[in-house]
Formats: C-alpha cells, sequence, structure tokens
C-alpha cells in the first residue's frame, strides 16, 4: 500500500476511535448511545457486518442469496434475500435501520424496502 492509503486507513481509524462510528449509522437515538432497544451503534454496526458476512458464504455455496436464514441476534434481522440481493433491518420499532447488499448502500435509516 502507498503511504496515501495509509494516511486514509489510519484518519479513519482516528475519526472512529473519537466518536465518528456514531454518525455511520444514522436513524439511532445518539443522546443515550442506544438505538432505544438496549442495542449500541457498535453491536449494530457488528451485527449487520457479521450477517453480511454469512449471507455471502451462502452465496458462494448456494449460488443465490434466496433461501438463505441467519440465526436470531439482537443487532439484526433478514427481512428478505433474492437471487442477487437482501436486506438486513436492525435498530428499534420506533428507529429502523436497514442495509441493502451485498454492498449497495451502507446502514441508513428506515425499514427495508420491499424486494425488487
Amino acid at each position: 500500500m502507498t503511504s496515501r492509503t495509509w494516511f486514509t486507513v489510519g484518519l479513519t481509524l482516528a475519526a472512529v476511535a473519537v466518536g465518528g462510528w456514531k454518525n455511520a449509522i444514522p436513524g439511532l437515538d445518539l443522546a443515550s448511545g442506544a438505538s432505544g432497544d438496549g442495542v449500541t451503534p457498535i453491536a449494530l454496526a457488528a451485527g449487520f457486518a457479521q450477517a453480511s458476512g454469512q449471507l455471502l458464504s451462502y452465496q458462494r455455496t448456494a449460488g443465490s442469496f434466496s433461501g438463505a436464514e441467519l440465526a436470531p441476534t439482537a443487532a439484526v434481522r433478514l427481512a428478505w434475500a433474492t437471487d442477487a440481493a437482501f436486506c438486513l433491518e436492525g435498530g428499534s420499532a420506533s428507529s429502523p435501520v436497514h442495509e441493502l447488499g451485498p454492498g449497495v448502500s451502507p446502514p441508513q435509516a428506515g425499514p427495508c424496502p420491499a424486494a425488487g
């Protein structure tokens, strides 16, 4: 890697360490540091990352996301999965957050859109 890449990685890690992670997941109650149901922004981000990894692993072996299931977790759930895409939901009922995958969008405020 170039020195510019290392600088960018270092700067990103510093921002996360100082509290920039709070802005990475919109729709959360940042005043209390939780989403209203005891799930912290860090746990939610980790839940999205873990679930995405599990779904990508499933897709590599099955050839599709359709039919995939996730073990229940406190942070995220699989809202829907098609042959080529999936949507994960997390947060609280009053402040849901979703992520389209694979790699379609970072976590965004609101529930999953309809499967397309």
